[in-house]
């Protein structure tokens, strides 16, 4: 079961380590997503909200593209696995705006699979945050 789950999130951060379009790498995780799964936003991230089942997702990050991002390259600094259903992964993230300017984010996301297949991913603009948010669900 855990090495299994941690396969499939190593999966999806592969994808987006590949790939500068966050649109096209979530293309190639999509099927790994549960169809009513949940991808949830930090709060204080403009836009907050959370998305249920790939097809908001790949709108959502599709129009983040779009409007927002002309790339978003990520690198996964650490992938743990949290036992149960979950991981945590801590990524740096490089992006570069439509108007031109860089910005750097340390961000953490818990996953939780079940299943096989992705149910649930939360994003944190703070990796501190989600060791408490992990902590709280032990």
């Amino acid at each position: 079961m855990a090495e299994a789950k941690m396969d499939l999130v190593r999966r999806c951060t592969a994808a987006f380590e590949r790939n500068s379009n966050i649109a096209t790498a979530f293309a190639e995780i999509r099927p790994l997503m549960a169809p009513d799964a949940e991808w949830i936003e930090d709060p204080s991230w403009p836009g907050y909200g959370t998305l249920r089942g790939p097809e908001d997702v790949s709108r959502y990050l599709q129009a983040q593209m779009d409007e927002v991002w002309e790339s978003v390259r990520v690198e996964f600094e650490e992938v743990t696995d949290l036992g149960g259903d979950r991981a945590l992964t801590v990524v740096n993230a490089h992006a570069r705006s439509r108007a031109g300017i860089d910005t750097e984010l340390r961000i953490a996301h818990i996953w939780t699979i079940r299943d096989g297949l992705l149910q649930k991913l939360e994003w944190f603009l703070d990796p501190a945050r989600a060791q408490q948010a992990v902590e709280g669900a032990e």
